[in-house]
This record gives structure tokens, sequence and C-alpha cells, in this order.
């Protein structure tokens, strides 16, 4: 279905198979160095009934791969996108891109609404999402609503 704005001229918005694909990618994608940096939890010492040692480390080492995640989340999700064109690597190569609802770029503060409401869109397997997207006529998630943004065939 191609969603037509007056003044805007048409945005193919039917891209919700390309959405599901990208979305998997991208989902892989950012999540390798935050699962990464948790392998460091293994280098902690521990004692022989396989306790914690050092409790202080433990809290160290927890709290700077929770930093490391949402800085590489944040960058992955909502940086690269407003940078380069509404895309993420898995957007470009499913060839859709995020775009403002008045069909021009995206901003960083539209990307970051879209990020932070992807926790709500993923629940139940991403289900929360997908069914927003089937039922609303441009095809948008709740991040989508809320950041007034489309995704758009690229």
């Amino acid at each position: 279905m191609t969603y037509v704005e007056p003044g805007y001229g048409d945005r193919d918005t039917d891209v919700v198979a390309r959405r599901v694909v990208q979305y998997v990618i991208d989902a892989v994608l950012s999540s390798i160095l935050p699962w990464l940096s948790a392998l460091l939890f293994l280098l902690l010492p521990t004692r022989y009934d396989g306790s914690v040692d050092d409790p202080g480390l433990t809290a160290a080492v927890s709290l700077s791969v929770v930093v490391l995640a949402i800085v590489i989340y944040v960058g992955y999700w909502v940086v690269v996108p407003a940078k380069w064109n509404g895309q993420t690597v898995g957007m470009k190569v499913m060839g859709v891109r995020v775009v403002n609802a008045d069909g021009g770029e995206a901003d960083m503060v539209q990307m970051l609404v879209r990020w932070i409401l992807l926790v709500v869109d993923g629940l139940v397997a991403g289900l929360v999402g997908l069914v927003a997207m089937l039922v609303t006529d441009r095809h948008q998630r709740l991040g989508d609503m809320a950041a007034r943004t489309l995704v758009i065939r690229a």
C-alpha cells in the first residue's frame, strides 16, 4: 500500500516484511559487542564454591557492561540512522529508511524516541510492534507514531 500525504507525494510504507528481517539483522549486529563485553564476568576472581571474591569489582564490571551496552545501542539505533540517511545497516540491506512524517529527514530526537519505544514494540517477541504495523494505515509501530516517523522503501 502506498501512503499519499497531501503535499508530500507518494511514500511506500508497505514494507512490513522488510522491517521484520531488518530488525533481526540490526538486533544481531547491535548486540555483538554488548554480549562480548559480558564475557568480562568470566575473568572475575571467584572462590572455590563459585561465589564472587570481590563484590566491588563485580559491581564495577556490571556497571561498565551496562554503560557500554547503552552507548553501543544508542549509537547504533539513534546516531547511525540520524547521520546515515535514516538507515541502520539492516535498513540499508533491506532497502528501507526512516523519514519524518512530513517527508524530510528524521532527526536525532525522533530516532531516540523510536529507540526508547522499541522496548514496548519488542514485547512478546516483537508481536506488539508487528501487530501495530499490520493494523495502522501507514504501517507504523508505536515508536514511529510517537516520533512522527515513517519507514519507507528506500
